[in-house]
C-alpha cells in the first residue's frame, strides 16, 4: 500500500503545527527502516510492542502525520489485515487513512486490548521480574505492559521503584544503592550493571536458541526425552538399506 501523493509540507504534530520541507518519505524507505510486520497476535502486550516499535519506525523514517495511518497500516497482515480491511469498508478509505494517529491507537487497543486481556497484563505485571541477564527483555516487556497499566507506573517515581524492583537481585542492589530519578537514568544503569556482570560471569546472557529446542527438532522419545541414539540407529539404517526400484 503506497502513500497518497506527495506529502505536504505542513507537518501536524502533538504540540501543534510544524512547517518542515523535509519532511515525508515513500512506504518503501518506511519498510527499510525496520517497520516490522504485524499479524494480530500476542495480545495485549504484542498489540502495543508492535505500536512502539512502529512510533520508532516513524520518528526515525521522517514520514508526515498524514502518512502514518496509510503506512504502519501497511505492515499488518493476516488477523490484523482481516480487521483493518473490515474498519476501512466500515469507515471509508480516505477517513480511514485520515485518521488522527492518537485515534488509530485507541481503535486497536480497542480490538486487540479488551478488559479481560488487560486484567490479564495487570496481574503478569506485577509479578514481573528480569530472568538472569535479559535486561533488554525486560525492559522491553516492562514497557509494554506499562503502557497498558498506566495506573500502576504514575508518576514517574512510582514507575521506576516498579522497574528497579523487578530487576534481578545482584543488578538491583547495584542500580538502587543511589536510587535513579530518572526512567532514562535507570534503563541506562541498568544496562551498564547488568553488561557487567555479564562480563564477570555473574549472570548469563539470553541466547537466541535454546538446548531444549534444539533436542526437541529431531530424536525418537524416550519417556518423556527424546533418545538420541535410537534417532541415530534409524538414521544410520535408512542410509544403508538400498533403493528398491523396479527396472
Amino acid at each position: 500500500m503506497e502513500g497518497r501523493g506527495a506529502p505536504r509540507n505542513e507537518v501536524r504534530g502533538g504540540d501543534g503545527v510544524q512547517n518542515n520541507q523535509n519532511q515525508g518519505c515513500t512506504f518503501k524507505d518506511f519498510k527499510n527502516c525496520g517497520a516490522p510486520i504485524w499479524d494480530g497476535t500476542g495480545g495485549a502486550t504484542g498489540c502495543m510492542r508492535w505500536v512502539e516499535e512502529i512510533e520508532a519506525i516513524i520518528s526515525r523514517s521522517n514520514c508526515t502525520y498524514e502518512q502514518r495511518v496509510n503506512y504502519a497500516s501497511g505492515m499488518f497482515k493476516v488477523d490484523a489485515l482481516e480487521w483493518w480491511n473490515a474498519e476501512v469498508d466500515a469507515r471509508g478509505r480516505d477517513v480511514a487513512l485520515d485518521m488522527p494517529w492518537p485515534e488509530f491507537v485507541e481503535l486497536l487497543k480497542g480490538k486487540y486490548c479488551p478488559s479481560y486481556e488487560l486484567q490479564k497484563v495487570q496481574r503478569e505485571f506485577t509479578y514481573l521480574q528480569m530472568e538472569d541477564g535479559d535486561y533488554m527483555g525486560y525492559i522491553s516487556q516492562f514497557n509494554a505492559m506499562a503502557r497498558l497499566v498506566p495506573h500502576l507506573v504514575t508518576p514517574e517515581p512510582r514507575r521506576i521503584e516498579k522497574f528497579v524492583n523487578g530487576l534481578h537481585p545482584q543488578v538491583r542492589r547495584m542500580v538502587s544503592h543511589i536510587m535513579p530519578t530518572t526512567m532514562t537514568e535507570a534503563i541506562d544503569r541498568t544496562g551498564n550493571v547488568a553488561e557487567e556482570l555479564i562480563r564477570c560471569g555473574e549472570l548469563k546472557k539470553k541466547e537466541a536458541g535454546s538446548k531444549r529446542e534444539i533436542g526437541e527438532s529431531s530424536g525418537v522419545k524416550k519417556g518423556n526425552g527424546y533418545d538420541d541414539r535410537k534417532a541415530k540407529r534409524g538414521r544410520a539404517m535408512a542410509a544403508a538399506e538400498p533403493d528398491r526400484r523396479s527396472y
